[in-house]
């Protein structure tokens, strides 16, 4: 990434240094605020994505709620959303997963995924991986294929893309800190 690259995007993702014990808080809000950087994030996903022809997009609760949903308008396909645990009515599967806060549970309704159908997971943030590895692991299990996984930002140094399947990954923005 060239010097100009890197400045504009620290300026639309800023990171609070000691958010949580010690974590580095990377925020995607700037990002989704400005309707033009929005649609930027949106047009760049969606362009990768679309070759991929998801027939659902996964989004990981919360705020992969926000630019799964758009994306799933986006690519003309179904929006399929992964809650924390207790929050869907009906059957679920679900997973434990160990993230960089706390450790945590995502479920999706076992009825919404039919076996065979094609999924892209999104997320805003991947630091760690575990949550989309959990997701991952959840949409197989109900005989769905992962065709591709994409975030807003992906904290490159910790090594989340290596947790997860050989399934294609995107990010719009990736940091080295």
């Amino acid at each position: 990434m060239k010097i100009g690259e890197q400045q504009k995007s620290e300026a639309r993702v800023p990171v609070f240094r000691d958010f949580r014990s010690g974590v580095a808080f990377r925020d995607v809000m700037p990002v989704l605020a400005d309707p033009e950087t929005f649609s930027e994030a949106l047009d760049g996903i969606a362009k990768w994505a679309a070759p991929l022809a998801p027939q659902l997009v996964a989004g990981i609760d919360a705020r992969g709620f926000i630019l799964g949903g758009a994306l799933a308008a986006r690519l003309n396909c179904g929006f399929l959303a992964v809650r924390k645990e207790g929050k869907l009515p009906g059957a679920t599967v679900g997973r434990t997963f160990s993230g960089e806060y706390a450790t945590d549970r995502i479920e999706v309704r076992s009825d919404l995924v039919a076996p065979g159908t094609r999924v892209l997971i999104h997320d805003d943030i991947v630091a760690t991986g575990h949550s989309v590895r959990a997701a991952t692991e959840i949409l197989t299990e109900l005989g769905a294929t992962v065709v591709g996984i994409t975030c807003l930002v992906e904290k490159a140094f910790l090594s989340g893309r290596s947790r997860n399947s050989d399934a294609p990954f995107f990010a719009v923005y990736s940091f080295d800190s």
